[in-house]
């Protein structure tokens, strides 16, 4: 009686094309599924690594701040133009 693993590998001798081409269709799946890329966080760059999505929600929350201090910069200004 032949073990399992003499089973395998008389199967993957018979039909070796297709054994490279699941072999290679695995790791393609596996390569493209695989972990979610991270980068470094524009808030704190030294300490922590975020995700694309992560980045994205910071680089808003960094524009909405500009934003405000921009606003904040052009009613002083007019405060102090019309001293």
């Amino acid at each position: 009686m032949k073990t399992l693993f003499e089973r395998i590998s008389s199967i993957i001798r018979h039909n070796g094309a297709v054994s490279v081409g699941i072999v290679i269709c695995v790791v393609v799946l596996v390569w493209s599924v695989g972990c979610e890329s991270m980068t470094k966080s524009i808030i704190s760059p030294d300490t922590k690594k975020v995700t694309w999505t992560e980045l994205d929600l910071e680089i808003q929350a960094e524009q909405d701040r500009l934003a405000r201090e921009v606003a904040e910069l052009q009613a002083r200004a007019t405060v102090a133009a019309e001293d």
